[in-house]
């Protein structure tokens, strides 16, 4: 009978101990697996934290004329749609705080047989145009802005709406348009002359001119690339083929 109880002892320490043992090593596995998941959640909250939300232009109404769809011909050397406008492609129209603003148009190359370029600037509610002047590229392919010209008829009224056209003329008669519209507005105090405060706004003329022209002084700088891909993916925009686009031209009006 002693005997018997001796061995149940014996047996009862032996399994103690494979508890306490047991115990031990799982512990620093199990602290581990806890604190390895923690450190995922945390930086998955913030990766999330820190992530931009998508910049958002759209609107409703009509769509601007980012492309050219109209049926005349090619102007030896350039294709009809590839001549882009920058402008949002679904908003009624775009904003601008700038009395004379730039407008930013891409062309994939310069025609061989070009008569000119001109800027056409109209009032939508007079159905009036206002002003035309013509230009010279001297670059292309790439980015070109072109900044209406500072006459008193062109000056940009608050809350007025107006059209403007890129054209391109060839010598044989064909022409190819892309544009957009323009709302001037008030930049009160809640909008400041920087890059951020057109974004929060959606001042989208100030905006893209801001950034191209940092970009142009700059276009090997990693954080403005970025921020010119984010611009050109916004909703409402549809620019994301000229994302990676870092040529920019110039152009010089005619006398």
């Amino acid at each position: 009978m002693n005997r018997t109880k001796s061995i149940f002892q014996q047996y009862s320490l032996v399994f103690s101990v494979s508890l306490v043992v047991a115990g031990l090593t799982s512990y620093p596995i199990s602290v581990l697996a806890e604190f390895t998941n923690s450190n995922i959640n945390s930086n998955f909250y913030l990766a999330n934290l820190t992530r931009k939300p998508k910049l958002d232009f759209s609107g409703t109404g009509r769509p601007n004329r980012q492309t050219d769809a109209a049926s005349r011909g090619n102007c030896d050397g350039i294709e009809r749609k590839e001549l882009t406008a920058l402008v949002p492609k679904t908003a009624t129209w775009a904003l601008t705080v700038s009395e004379y603003p730039t407008f930013w148009v891409y062309v994939p190359n310069y025609p061989r047989n070009i008569k000119y370029v001109e800027l056409v600037l109209q009032d939508e509610a007079a159905q009036k145009t206002l002003d035309r002047t013509q230009y010279t590229i001297q670059s292309t392919p790439g980015i070109v802005g072109v900044t209406l010209p500072s006459k008193p008829q062109n000056a940009l009224q608050q809350d007025k709406v107006y059209n403007w056209y890129f054209r391109l003329v060839c010598n044989g008669g064909q022409s190819f348009d892309v544009g957009g519209s323009i709302k001037r507005v008030s930049l009160g105090s809640a909008i400041t002359n920087d890059y951020q405060s057109y974004l929060d706004n959606r001042i989208w003329y100030n905006a893209l001119t801001n950034l191209a022209e940092r970009r142009r002084q700059n276009p090997q700088d990693p954080t403005l690339k970025q921020e010119w891909v984010d611009l050109l993916e916004a909703e409402g925009i549809g620019l994301e083929r000229l994302g990676q686009e870092s040529n920019f031209g110039t152009v010089i009006p005619q006398s």
